[in-house]
């Protein structure tokens, strides 16, 4: 019996420890920091962008929608068409709770998504920079 309680009161301490997401900073690097330099607005990214399937670039905008759980993706809004997905690399950083609408800088790789979907363009990020 003495086993079963501290088993359980093991579990419960466990699953009660704090979430990592509210240690983090409000603002600041997450994942690799970049030089942002050459930031490109959301509102700018359209399909003549990419002349191939894929382009390496830092997209700047405000924070829409973000994960709630896990904190490994987040949204750009556009104001002029579909928000933009930003999904972390590998799931490689999270990102702090409460950051909608700050504005954010975002490094990675920019895909196409299909003509229906959501979100007109995916970025997989390495890093992220939220102000």
């Amino acid at each position: 019996m003495k086993t079963i309680v501290s088993v359980l009161l093991l579990v419960l301490t466990i699953s009660c420890s704090e979430n990592k997401r509210k240690q983090l900073p409000e603002k600041g690097y997450f994942g690799q920091a970049f030089t942002t330099d050459s930031c490109i607005d959301v509102t700018q990214i359209n399909d003549n962008m990419i002349q191939t399937d894929s382009l390496s670039i830092i997209v700047c905008g405000k924070i829409g929608n973000y994960c709630k759980g896990e904190g490994c993706w987040l949204s750009i809004d556009n104001p002029n068409g579909k928000p933009l997905l930003v999904e972390n690399k590998n799931k490689s950083f999270i990102v702090p709770f409460d950051i909608g609408k700050k504005s954010i800088q975002a490094k990675g790789l920019l895909l196409k998504m299909e003509p229906n979907a959501k979100y007109g363009f995916k970025l997989i990020a390495t890093g992220v920079l939220i102000q």
